[in-house]
């Protein structure tokens, strides 16, 4: 089963200050469809080659399938996270048997052979840390624009909770917009407009002090 996907991803990431906030904007979107539970894991080399090369590496894990993804270092637009990623959908068995450390080297998938591909000596790959996501997801239009909400309640490994609301953007030329439109919308709400400069991985590492 394949998906293969390279594209840029264009994000807003906004901080849900508490759990109240959360709340607010669940309420805000009204009836959604149920929340998907995620579990990603990511991976790397025991002397730290992916991230040194400026990527991370992940696998999620859903109900149903599977997603490898690629990303590379994020940067900063106005309020807006960059970054080129690749991902590919797998089934969900092969998954389950990459909890053998290095077995996911074994997958033959593009974001990993684009990975082995930087280096001739890359060694050997480990699950480095992981958290569990929980996301609600529903597509709200505000003023003149349509967005897709992800609302996500994020669980560390130490128990720490994060909340946050991400949106994807087609375009860069719509960050600005974006960004004018969520504003309101806080205000409406009383949430602190706060972007999330941290990705969930970097915010992972920290916890786990390995950045």
């Amino acid at each position: 089963m394949s998906d293969k996907k390279e594209r840029t991803e264009i994000e807003l990431k906004l901080s849900l200050p508490s759990f109240a906030d959360y709340l607010k904007l669940i309420g805000f979107i009204g009836e959604a469809k149920n929340a998907t539970c995620q579990k990603n894991i990511f991976y790397d080399t025991y002397d730290r080659k992916i991230s040194a090369l400026g990527y991370a590496l992940r696998m999620r894990i859903e109900s149903n399938r599977a997603i490898i993804t690629l990303k590379s270092t994020t940067v900063q637009k106005g309020k807006a996270a960059i970054r080129n990623e690749i991902e590919e959908t797998i089934f969900l068995e092969q998954a389950l048997l990459t909890k053998k450390e290095n077995s996911i080297l074994e997958l033959d998938i593009c974001p990993i052979q684009h990975l082995l591909a930087q280096t001739k000596n890359f060694g050997e790959l480990k699950p480095i840390l992981q958290f569990e996501n929980e996301r609600i997801k529903k597509e709200i239009r505000l003023g003149d624009n349509s967005y897709m909400f992800e609302i996500d309640k994020t669980t560390y490994a130490n128990g720490q909770i994060d909340y946050e609301l991400e949106v994807e953007l087609t375009s860069v030329e719509k960050i600005e917009s974006a960004e004018a439109d969520f504003q309101k919308l806080f205000k409406l709400l009383e949430i602190e407009f706060f972007t999330q400069k941290k990705s969930k991985f970097e915010r992972a590492l920290e916890i786990a002090d390995l950045q």
